[in-house]
């Protein structure tokens, strides 16, 4: 998850498994860009293939980790990225 700095990070009760990377904008390189999504692709490699993949971010960066999930093949059924028209999409109860 992308915060400031670590004043920003938050406690995420869980009662499952729940490993998250905090990345600090502070501590990027100036114009920096597509350090989320490479991180991500970091973390998923580390992780395995049969993790759960969820993500809410810019959408370029969005498009880069539904790529790379989809060249390793990745199930459809553990990626959830809002806005990129992969995985499952929320529905709506009204």
């Amino acid at each position: 998850m992308e915060v400031e700095d670590g004043r920003e990070e938050q406690p995420l009760p869980t009662e499952s498994t729940l490993k998250a990377r905090w990345l600090h904008r502070r501590h990027y390189p100036m114009a920096a860009s597509g350090i989320p999504a490479d991180q991500a692709k970091a973390a998923i490699v580390a992780y395995g293939g049969d993790t759960f993949v969820w993500a809410a971010c810019e959408k370029a960066d969005a498009r880069s980790i539904r790529s790379f999930l989809k060249s390793r093949k990745h199930d459809r059924k553990s990626i959830m990225l809002p806005g990129t028209g992969s995985g499952i999409s929320p529905r709506r109860s009204d």
